[in-house]
């Protein structure tokens, strides 16, 4: 699969989200098949559970209606990307700052907030890029053709998730919603909405440094690369976390080197 297939096939996830929201079931989700979790087990360590400080990705939706629906959206990229989301409807007075209510939610569970509103006057969107946070002004986006709009609302659903997470981080934007946009026609000669794989993959990279994590658990090996793992409790556990403590004291200042190969 080239890089175009693939951009295309996560754009075509990202505009179907309402089917795949109302084909997801509340079931175990296993890594492998169950009959082949002892072998997994022994090789990864066994799953563990997200960390007690573990956040989520906050969206505040204070559009007079919620259409497209939100959630139809959140749940889909919630497993795309392996993340928390929370969606939650809010009132935003005329009198209230989008600014100060967003910040106000980046506290306790949220490492990063997404505030979807309805202005005039204000621009279509303000990120704080190191703060996570950001605010969407879906009025100026608003049309009479409800797929025109329903189009926009998924490029900036995944634009805005992008920016907060970092996903701007990465140069391979053709064909997903982190493309450069300057104004509101920009919209509709896009093409893709989604984003691409490495994108995905610089989300992977930033998540954990906003504390975010899937709401599943994951290989104790995972949580032992990405800093955060439990003490072990079994044989396996303890080799991924005495590798990873020697990584630790090995640091930048003691690499590991890899002799030339020798000569015939």
């Amino acid at each position: 699969m080239n890089m175009r297939t693939t951009i295309a096939a996560i754009a075509a996830i990202a505009l179907s989200a309402q089917a795949l929201a109302d084909a997801a079931q509340t079931q175990m989700v296993y890594p492998v098949h169950p009959s082949k979790m002892a072998e997994w087990n022994a090789k990864t360590g066994g799953l563990v559970p997200p960390p007690e400080f573990a956040k989520h990705l906050l969206f505040l939706d204070a559009r007079a209606e919620n259409i497209p629906d939100l959630a139809k959206f959140a749940g889909p990229a919630e497993r795309m990307l392996s993340l928390a989301i929370e969606t939650k409807r809010i009132d935003l007075p005329v009198d209230a700052s989008p600014q100060k209510t967003a910040f106000a939610a980046k506290t306790g569970k949220a490492g990063a907030v997404i505030l979807l509103y309805e202005r005039a006057d204000d621009p279509t969107e303000t990120a704080f890029l190191e703060d996570g946070v950001m605010l969407v002004n879906m009025e100026k986006l608003k049309c009479a053709d409800p797929n025109r709009f329903s189009r926009r609302f998924a490029t900036e659903f995944w634009r805005s998730i992008g920016f907060v997470l970092g996903a701007y981080a990465s140069t391979a934007q053709m064909g997903s919603s982190m493309q450069g946009i300057f104004s509101v026609v920009d919209f509709d000669t896009l093409k893709g909405a989604g984003l691409a794989p490495m994108q995905v993959a610089a989300i992977s990279a930033n998540k954990p440094k906003l504390g975010i994590f899937s709401r599943n658990g994951v290989p104790y090996s995972r949580a032992c690369k990405e800093g955060w793992a439990p003490p072990p409790t079994n044989d396996v556990q303890r080799a991924f976390w005495n590798k990873m403590q020697a990584d630790k004291e090995r640091g930048p200042s003691n690499p590991i080197t890899i002799p030339p190969p020798a000569k015939k």
